[in-house]
Formats: structure tokens, C-alpha cells, sequence
């Protein structure tokens, strides 16, 4: 586990990370004390995971307001390759963690670059 500790006079963020064996990033967790006073505010968690090829499938992000063990929002983002390229990436944001998704973007990838669809 590494930690990187970013410091500003408005905040103070603790950021621990894990790997798995093939010392892919699997979790991160940002932590926000905003008023540098010692008490954590808010905290993000990032959850990834990956394919056989090593390629990021899916993006999970946890956002606890108020750092208090509930999640509040989770937003999911899920990537498509055909073969080694990214075709598509999918967004979807489930604003008050109720099960609803309240917004999703979908993107397609070509050799032209990036074509967002809603």
C-alpha cells in the first residue's frame, strides 16, 4: 500500500492505492479534509478491475459525503476493446446511491477519435 499526500491551506487529501499481482492498480481511496482541521470530510473510493489482456474494464467510484460509511453517489464507467483498441466507454451516474441511474453517456471510439452519444 502506498500513500501520496497532497497539502493546500484549503485542504489535506490522504490517497492509499493496492495493486493486484500484476501490479495493476485495483483500489485507490482519496480522503478530503477541507479545512485542513483534522477531520475527514469526504472520501472517494475507485475500485478497478481489468481483462485477461490487462486492459481497464470498469471504473467504480464511491463518493461518501461527509465521510460518515454511506455512499451518497456511485458512478460506473465500463470500457470496450476490440482487440487492443477501446471502442466504447459507458457512464452511468446513480446520484443519492438509490439505484436509479440519473445519468449515462455512452461513447464510441474510431480511428477518427471520439463520438459521444446520449
Amino acid at each position: 500500500m502506498c500513500s501520496l499526500y497532497i497539502i493546500s491551506l484549503a485542504y489535506v487529501s490522504a490517497i492509499p492505492f493496492s495493486y493486484n499481482e500484476e501490479n495493476k492498480l485495483i483500489t485507490e481511496l482519496e480522503e478530503y479534509d477541507r479545512g485542513a482541521n483534522n477531520t475527514i470530510d469526504d472520501k472517494y473510493l475507485y475500485t478497478y478491475t481489468y481483462n485477461n489482456s490487462g486492459y481497464k474494464i470498469s471504473l467504480v467510484r464511491d463518493y461518501d459525503r461527509g465521510a460518515n460509511g454511506v455512499v451518497d453517489d456511485r458512478s460506473t464507467f465500463v470500457y470496450t476493446y476490440d482487440n487492443d483498441n477501446l471502442t466504447s466507454k459507458v457512464e452511468e451516474y446513480d446520484r443519492g446511491f438509490d439505484g436509479t441511474i440519473d445519468d449515462k453517456s455512452t461513447y464510441t471510439y474510431t480511428r477518427e477519435g471520439i463520438s459521444p452519444y446520449w
